[in-house]
């Protein structure tokens, strides 16, 4: 019960912050930082980094390729295991 208590008084202070907890860049720290900081951060990295936009989603499209690629490799990755991917 305790315990709830103090994430919802966090969870409180980082909505009225408009802040944010996200994992820090290196290392398995976790950071609070402004989410619009966070936003900035995530712009200025797409638009250094030349990532080209695309006008439809092509997840489904890999997702069916790198599964039909694990089907067709029995050597590599045996059956059972590839049954679950």
């Amino acid at each position: 019960m305790h315990e709830s208590k103090t994430i919802n008084r966090i969870k409180k202070k980082l909505i009225e912050g408009n802040a944010m907890i996200t994992k820090a860049d290196k290392g398995s720290s976790i950071i609070v930082m402004y989410t619009s900081e966070y936003n900035n951060k995530i712009v200025n990295f797409r638009d250094s980094n030349n990532f080209t936009c695309l006008a439809t989603d092509i997840t489904r499209k890999l997702q069916r390729d790198i599964r039909s690629t694990v089907n067709d490799c029995h050597s590599v990755i045996p059956k059972m295991i590839s049954a679950d991917i």
